[in-house]
């Protein structure tokens, strides 16, 4: 279960903030407008990765969110291909605004950099 960990206003009268999402294993910050969202609440949906660049295939099979030079790593299994659908533990990231290399097969580990996640 994805929980609301943090929410930091940026501008709380036009809604926008970064939230913190945690499954317990992994914990994502994400960038969020017209949030409604409070601490302790459920996330049932995807986050949505932008500026999607370098989705090459892992040659290790495990699971990773790292943020450097505000830059996000993702290391996760590619569990839809025609929708670019990235799981990290309990997370579903849209990859849709990148192109995967032809060789990379649905259900493959692969890793991915973005700039932005998103919550709608």
């Amino acid at each position: 279960m994805i929980t609301v960990k943090d929410i930091i206003w940026i501008d709380e009268k036009s809604g926008e903030a970064d939230v913190l999402l945690s499954d317990e294993e992994y914990f994502v910050e994400c960038f969020c407008s017209d949030c409604s969202l409070s601490v302790g609440d459920v996330f049932f949906d995807m986050v949505h990765g932008f500026n999607v660049t370098s989705i090459y295939r892992s040659f290790e099979k495990k699971s990773e969110v790292v943020r450097k030079n505000g830059i996000y790593h993702l290391k996760g299994q590619l569990i839809d291909l025609k929708n670019l659908t990235l799981r990290i533990g309990e997370f579903g990231f849209d990859l849709s605004e990148g192109n995967v290399p032809n060789d990379i097969k649905e259900n493959e580990f692969v890793e991915v950099n973005l700039s932005r996640i998103d919550i709608y």
